[in-house]
């Protein structure tokens, strides 16, 4: 074997993407940019003050595709609504006659709602994600379009930063990559297309470890290049001193100019790129069997901090629907009642569990939690020591991105089932033209399909696989809980493995968990021509604990759902000491990126 190609193998190679938010803001890929939307209204001047305060400055939107992006993260943040218009401040204003964002330049792009500018005086413009009906209906106004209103009108706002660097390669352990063959190069390639995603229209461009000084192109580990693969004509450019590989390249640069994929071009050191670095498996030698580390943490409960306010949407509500019977209370009651703690640095997420309840009562008092934080991609990690069992309890850990009475955004449901089930039950929500195909089960995970609708994602039900005996209820407290990952890798798959505590794999004890390492997942999802990738966008986080509804009554006696209904409540209404186990006991949410 060739000493290059042994020292490949030694090699992990990392893509590192150029942008990362803070917890709480939500990536968008087009513009590189992180967006905030503040849930508290105020006039144009604070909201501008609170956005550079955070490090930004009101939104500046330049094209269809990112109004839309920030429409619907809007929407997914002030909730739906079919009676009210929410308005939200961006960064546009008129003074002396002319419209100008903040950063001073003038708008090539607007989304005017009909009719709109027309205010005298009126002069900053607000994005209304929801519209009520009449104004869809009378005004024809739209979705994510454009009204002018006063500065000194109180609404809420989208913040927009620059999404920071992530961590560099010598952060991460290694070096920008070193690519000394044509196999080298087209593994890294192949690679890095595989991150980036496929595209016609865009060339995508990923530093590698080659620069120029005083007029001689050299590797970081000081050696001269003895392999290059430069597109035509290249390298070309005065100043531009850094080697950039381009693993995805654009129909026109192919026709036109004679490019190849995988070919390299020179750039600016101080352009904004992907980057890929390499470095050694780990210190010994030994190659392992992971391919790619998650080493960036996005978001993290975990601790004294889990029920901060600043994470975390507590959902309150008058009990029913769904035929749930529950009475979701907010932060303080839950307090007060017992219902949220940390114990021993584990956070504890109880149901109420001391009182009888009345005649007239619709609900047991319980806690549902969503994340500020919207989940778009990456490893969602759940470690998790005990779940909520008892005879009624309908508990579950997902992802949604509901608009109105749809899953436009689509919906994860990881751990979900109806108590007195024993196995888990994973499952998808979508809008229609989504389905899971039959021949995956077997090859592409351990599950087994769950339904006589279980391949049709946009049915009541969803498309659901099921886990094996144990994997849900009192056997999985039994086992101490354990850990629920879920990889979302956009255009590709969404797939979920669940680890009893005494499997959790070592790389996920150690903080970088590897799902490549882990063997098939218990579920998996395909991504493509069967199920369109765009079906899935920015989704909350939810943890809760209901009662009764469609998952639990079944487990009831009566010869209807409505009969099965009517004992499952009434059994939670007598019997709170059934309740004392329905508590969640969590160690930390997270989710990684790499």
């Amino acid at each position: 074997m060739p000493l290059r190609a042994l020292t490949v193998i030694l090699l992990t190679l990392v893509l590192v993407i150029s942008g990362q938010c803070p917890s709480g803001w939500s990536f968008y890929n087009g513009t590189n940019k992180c967006f905030y939307v503040s849930n508290t209204v105020n006039t144009y001047a604070a909201q501008s003050q609170n956005c550079q305060s955070l490090g930004g400055i009101l939104a500046v939107i330049k094209s269809a595709e990112e109004n839309k992006f920030v429409s619907d993260y809007a929407a997914s943040v002030l909730g739906a609504s079919t009676t009210v218009t929410k308005y939200a401040f961006i960064g546009l204003s008129n003074s002396n006659g002319a419209w100008q964002w903040v950063d001073s330049t003038a708008p090539t792009y607007t989304n005017w709602q009909p009719n709109q500018p027309d205010g005298t005086g009126a002069s900053a413009a607000s994005i209304t994600p929801v519209v009520k009906q009449t104004a869809l209906d009378s005004w024809g106004w739209k979705v994510g379009g454009w009204d002018d209103n006063s500065q000194t009108s109180n609404q809420n706002a989208v913040c927009q930063r620059d999404a920071a660097q992530l961590q560099n390669c010598q952060s991460l352990g290694g070096t920008l990559a070193v690519i000394k063959s044509a196999e080298e190069n087209k593994f890294v390639s192949d690679y890095a297309a595989s991150v980036l995603g496929a595209s016609t229209t865009v060339t995508k461009y990923a530093f590698i470890g080659l620069s120029n000084s005083n007029g001689a192109w050299q590797w970081v580990d000081s050696t001269a290049p003895t392999y290059t693969n430069w597109q035509p004509n290249q390298p070309d450019g005065t100043g531009a001193s850094a080697a950039s590989i381009t693993p995805v390249v654009k129909q026109t640069a192919l026709d036109s100019w004679g490019w190849k994929v995988g070919g390299w071009d020179d750039n600016s050191q101080t352009s904004n790129q992907n980057a890929v670095c390499q470095r050694h498996a780990n210190g010994d030698g030994d190659t392992g069997t992971c391919s790619t580390f998650y080493t960036h943490i996005n978001m993290s409960l975990a601790g004294s901090n889990f029920w901060d306010e600043t994470q975390l949407t507590y959902v309150t509500k008058t009990p029913g629907v769904d035929g749930n019977f529950v009475y979701y209370v907010d932060k303080a009651e839950g307090e007060s009642l017992g219902l949220i703690s940390v114990v021993n640095g584990q956070a504890r997420m109880a149901a109420e569990s001391k009182t009888v309840l009345s005649a007239e009562s619709t609900g047991r008092k319980s806690i549902r939690v969503n994340t500020k934080y919207l989940y778009n991609g990456g490893l969602l990690v759940l470690d998790f020591e005990h779940m909520p069992v008892g005879k009624g309890t309908w508990p579950a850990f997902w992802t949604s991105g509901w608009v109105g009475s749809q899953p436009v955004n689509g919906e994860i449901d990881i751990l979900e089932e109806g108590a007195g089930q024993t196995k888990n039950r994973v499952s998808l929500h979508t809008t229609p033209e989504c389905t899971l195909p039959k021949e995956d089960q077997g090859t592409m995970y351990t599950g087994a399909l769950y339904g006589g609708y279980a391949t049709n994602c946009s049915s009541p039900g969803g498309c659901s696989i099921q886990e094996p005996n144990g994997s849900f209820g009192p056997q999985v407290n039994t086992d101490k809980g354990g850990i629920m990952a879920t990889e979302w890798i956009k255009d590709k798959y969404i797939a979920v493995w669940h680890f009893k505590r005494s499997e959790i794999p070592a790389d996920i004890a150690a903080g970088k968990p590897c799902p490549s390492s882990w063997g098939k997942p218990v579920a998996y999802f395909r991504l493509g021509a069967n199920c369109p990738p765009e079906h899935f966008n920015s989704m909350r986080i939810t943890i809760n604990t209901s009662f009764c509804g469609p998952m639990a009554r079944v487990y009831f006696e009566g010869a209807t759902a409505a009969e099965k209904q009517s004992n499952c409540e009434e059994y939670v209404r007598n019997n709170p000491n059934a309740f004392v186990d329905a508590y969640w006991l969590i160690n930390s949410i997270k989710v990684y990126t790499n």
